[in-house]
């Protein structure tokens, strides 16, 4: 039979004619249906339950750039089921195919084409028989350099001498946020002094900065970095430590050079301005001793100036590396030349 009347006893939602429609929240409702013949009339019940249903699903990136060849990890992208109640929660679970476009879904992974091009995938997200999809746009772009860097990118180079450039590590970086160590490119000379020759740059005899470039090229894209140069004068390596100057020595075999100085002392000063600042004796004591440098002025060395019997400056003692016992000394000004043949005279 028809003709009767709906209304709503209790509970969310509205009725309008024979539509009921229900609230955005989950709950109930009861609902009355009025059917009269005459004066007589009859009713019944009818109870509703409202639940939350899947209603769409939207994902977060939509759109991605990935390199042609190379892959894309699809669980980093976030999926948003939203509900009938207008709420929403973030979802897994579900899969996902191509729909169009190049490259290959397996699981969680897309595989890029090795061309440039677009593609278009489907994340589709069930709960129970209800089902809702959202589409992501890829676009494959070529993985291009875009710049370069350089480790160290500035360095100190001792007058006369020469570095190896190709200790120097360079590193591309490329359009899609990736970087690569590399080797290849061509080092050139920009401005100041010393000169280039493949992988080996010779510094000048005076001290000052230059600058070189290091260009890598892949096909026709070009990247270039800057080394800074100081070109330092060289100076003696000298340890003031007695107990590290031995273990220098016993490792390397070579022998200490022990130089007794104080601020007082005018031919010390001398002698640190002539012979220590020699090139030539610099890289004579740096190759072949340990160098100590002992001054009077610091209290614990004192120790030493009384195991020597040091009575005047300045005064050069060599150690034998074996048992740190006396070769033999040196007191008072040395000029460079005659300094350079007794050290030589010591290890000949």
């Amino acid at each position: 039979m028809t003709g009767g009347t709906w209304s709503k006893a209790s509970g969310d939602g509205s009725v309008s004619g024979h539509i009921y429609t229900a609230p955005d929240t989950t709950g109930s409702a009861h609902l009355i249906y009025a059917y009269c013949e005459g004066q007589i009339c009859a009713s019944a019940e009818l109870s509703i339950t409202i639940v939350k249903t899947l209603t769409s699903l939207s994902i977060s990136p939509n759109t991605i750039n990935v390199t042609t060849g190379g892959t894309y990890e699809l669980s980093g992208i976030t999926a948003t089921a939203h509900y009938s109640d207008s709420t929403a929660a973030a979802v897994t679970g579900g899969t996902w195919s191509k729909t169009s476009g190049d490259g290959s879904v397996s699981g969680h992974i897309y595989t890029a084409p090795d061309t440039t091009g677009s593609a278009h995938l489907i994340y589709a997200y069930c709960e129970g028989q209800i089902c809702a999809s959202a589409e992501l746009s890829i676009t494959t772009i070529v993985k291009t350099l875009s710049s370069l860097s350089l480790n160290p990118n500035t360095i100190n180079v001792t007058t006369g001498g020469t570095y190896e450039l190709s200790g120097i590590t360079a590193t591309a970086h490329y359009s899609d946020s990736t970087a690569v160590t590399v080797t290849g490119g061509t080092w050139s000379k920009t401005s100041g002094e010393g000169s280039v020759s493949g992988h080996i740059y010779t510094a000048p005899d005076t001290t000052e900065t230059a600058y070189l470039r290091y260009i890598y090229c892949e096909g026709q894209t070009c990247a270039s970095a800057e080394l800074s140069i100081t070109i330092d004068k060289p100076t003696i390596t000298w340890q003031t430590d007695f107990d590290t100057a031995q273990q220098l020595s016993s490792s390397s075999g070579k022998k200490i050079l022990i130089d007794f100085c104080a601020s007082w002392c005018g031919w010390c000063a001398i002698m640190d301005q002539e012979t220590y600042s020699n090139s030539s004796i610099i890289q004579l004591i740096n190759d072949s001793f340990i160098p100590l440098r002992l001054d009077d002025s610091v209290p614990a060395n004192s120790t030493y100036y009384t195991q020597y019997n040091i009575t005047g400056l300045p005064a050069c003692v060599i150690l034998n590396s074996s048992d740190f016992s006396e070769v033999t000394r040196f007191v008072g000004y040395r000029d460079a030349a005659t300094f350079s043949t007794e050290l030589q005279g010591v290890n000949n």
